[in-house]
């Protein structure tokens, strides 16, 4: 019997920022709404699933216009007593939120999302990454 394999490759197409901050999600949120003019509200935790019964629960906060979603998503798992690595990125440990930028890149600009967040002294530091070099990536589907 002939078997088939089927292969999806994912679009890694969008901004992704890491943030370092002390301050709780709401706040971090709160911040961003300011900073950049958006409207990001709390939804549902993400929960990923892994092997060996591990579960990584994901704060995540979203704000969708026709053309671009932002989502402000905890780096680190809010329960994570019993996961080896409870980071959603883990070769990001060092930052604790992600902020991801995705939609049509004539409507958003890098510069207007870098410059508030360079001006502010909310976060400690931020920095952009290129999604398709990180290596646990696939994390980032959901």
């Amino acid at each position: 019997m002939k078997v088939s394999k089927l292969e999806i490759e994912y679009n890694y197409d969008f901004l992704l920022y890491g943030l370092i901050s002390p301050h709780k999600e709401y706040k971090v949120a709160w911040k961003l709404n300011k900073l950049l003019n958006l409207d990001l509200e709390y939804n549902e935790d993400i929960e990923l699933n892994f092997k060996k019964n591990q579960t990584l629960h994901i704060c995540n906060y979203i704000f969708e216009t026709d053309y671009v979603t932002y989502r402000l998503i905890r780096n680190k798992a809010i329960f994570s007593e019993n996961i080896q690595k409870p980071f959603l990125i883990p070769e990001l440990k060092g930052y604790d939120y992600l902020l991801i930028v995705d939609g049509d890149e004539d409507i958003l600009s890098r510069q207007e999302i870098r410059e508030p967040l360079r001006k502010s002294d909310f976060f400690a530091y931020f920095d952009e990454f290129e999604a398709n070099n990180l290596k646990s990536k696939e994390n980032l589907i959901f």
